[in-house]
């Protein structure tokens, strides 16, 4: 709508509120390490959210991805983890 909101003007940031410091404490480590920059390569959910809307946009290229295990660069019957997942 285009319309500025209260807060807009501030610096991103996350507020985590509790009665229990030591909760708190956990709270603020998972946020913390939910917000470190992760390489392309390395993330694997970014990579399966790639894949899912390539998926969905009818564009992913089914051979470059293993159905086993999810990662690219080999098939299905060369997947090292094929006898290992349930």
């Amino acid at each position: 709508n285009g319309q500025s909101m209260e807060g807009d003007d501030e610096p991103l940031h996350v507020l985590i509120t509790g009665e229990d410091p030591t909760a708190i404490d956990a709270a603020a480590e998972m946020v913390e390490s939910m917000l470190v920059v992760i390489d392309d390569e390395k993330n694997v959910h970014k990579q399966n959210q790639l894949r899912e809307l390539a998926l969905l946009n009818g564009t992913l290229k089914d051979e470059e991805w293993c159905h086993i295990c999810g990662d690219k660069g080999h098939k299905d019957f060369e997947c090292p983890k094929r006898f290992t997942l349930g």
